[in-house]
């Protein structure tokens, strides 16, 4: 029990001495280069092609840079659903979604299982995915046809909870996604 104590005591330590300035530029060079190596092309053209794109996010925060999505795919034309962070919810939407939509999936950490029982009901009908996560295997990203990923910062920001988790690259990736699409709208 000390070692576990100790142990938490001293990631709770590593975590408030975190730089979060250099964490921040590391994140944000993460998802700029990772999403400099993928093959966007593929994604573009799903996006063009989709009738309807659903987002779906696990968590407040995700939510927030869903609806975010929602605002910047809107203004490029296309036609976003920006679902609650409520499986039942994802349940409904898929009975809905043609194999032409898309489907994005926002997760922390990739293995919800409800989550994964959901996404093989898309993946079984043919539906595109597409998913946001961290770097780090994960369930979800193998499940779906698309990935773009990022970094997070952990900050101890109050006395009330030992870290807050920062999805700086998460934003960076949605700003990103949407001004490639936009370009890639008017080079086809």
């Amino acid at each position: 029990m000390k070692f576990v104590l100790r142990e938490e005591q001293s990631t709770v330590e590593a975590a408030t001495e975190t730089n979060y300035l250099e964490a921040t530029t590391q994140a944000v060079t993460n998802a700029t280069q990772q999403f400099q190596s993928v093959k966007m092309n593929g994604i573009y053209e799903s996006l063009d092609k989709a009738d309807d794109i659903y987002i779906y996010s696990t968590g407040w925060e995700q939510e927030i840079i869903s609806e975010q999505l929602q605002r910047n795919f809107f203004l490029a034309g296309k036609k976003v659903y920006s679902l609650p962070a409520a499986v039942d919810e994802l349940e409904m939407a898929l009975q809905r979604m043609k194999p032409d939509d898309l489907l994005m999936v926002i997760s922390y950490s990739g293995n919800n299982k409800q989550l994964l029982k959901s996404m093989r009901h898309a993946v079984v009908r043919g539906i595109s995915t597409l998913s946001f996560t961290p770097f780090k295997q994960n369930a979800l990203a193998e499940m779906c046809k698309y990935n773009l990923y990022y970094s997070v910062v952990e900050k101890k920001v109050s006395d009330i909870k030992n870290v807050e988790i920062f999805f700086t690259g998460l934003y960076v990736l949605n700003d990103l996604l949407v001004m490639g699409y936009s370009d890639y709208l008017k080079n086809k």
